[in-house]
């Protein structure tokens, strides 16, 4: 890590416009000397305001990326799926948004040098992989943590950017998803498996386990 980088203790609490009067609320912050900046979305059942989330982006910052926590939903929308569950699989939504996202950080004045990756999980995870095909270049790499991909399976072979796949050893089903969505998968790809992990991550250790596999791998693949 450059000896330039300085982590920031500063969290901006930012709106970005949707659609018309819609707009998502994100939570940025920037590392002093940082070259890349890590979109964290989260759809239904999850946010920018979890523990688990926060805890993550704060090995980001500390391992000198930026990042960006961003509501791919609004709340209300939010409190609509929680009765309906017509948001969380919504795939084409949450992608419109997390490039809508990745523009709005390409347009800042303090990101829009920075290079773009993409962290996600669950169906956020399949859309971050969407979006990075749909994105090209301009995504420099997309990490999944127990994610949906079999959501996007047919579109995968379109995705060139590197992809680290996070998975807990016991999540058999998504365990067995990912496997098969990383054969259909031409470019980079690595897969973790957190021993004795769980869906959620929730054991002790474990979701420590996954800030460190995440940060060491982009080390690698971005050089931070």
């Amino acid at each position: 890590m450059s000896g330039r980088v300085k982590v920031t203790q500063n969290v901006q609490e930012v709106t970005i416009p949707v659609m018309g009067a819609v707009e998502i609320g994100a939570s940025l912050s920037i590392v002093e000397g940082s070259g890349s900046i890590v979109v964290m979305g989260y759809g239904s059942g999850s946010g920018r305001f979890s523990s688990r989330n926060c805890f993550i982006a704060e090995e980001l910052n500390k391992a000198g990326h930026s990042t960006l926590l961003v509501d791919l939903l609004t709340v209300d929308e939010e409190e609509v799926d929680l009765e309906t569950g017509e948001y969380r699989f919504d795939i084409e939504l949450l992608v419109n948004r997390t490039k809508i996202a990745t523009k709005w950080i390409m347009q800042g004045e303090q990101t829009g040098k920075l290079d773009v990756v993409y962290f996600g999980s669950n169906a956020s995870a399949a859309s971050a992989l969407l979006a990075a095909a749909d994105l090209g270049e301009t995504v420099k790499a997309v990490v999944s943590q127990g994610g949906r991909c079999d959501l996007v399976e047919f579109e995968l072979p379109m995705v060139k950017s590197p992809a680290l796949f996070i998975v807990g050893e016991n999540d058999n089903f998504i365990t067995g998803v990912t496997r098969k969505a990383m054969g259909c998968m031409r470019s980079e790809k690595k897969l973790v498996v957190i021993e004795g992990a769980s869906h959620y991550f929730e054991e002790p250790g474990a979701i420590e386990e996954v800030a460190d596999a995440a940060t060491t791998w982009l080390t690698e693949v971005m050089g931070v």
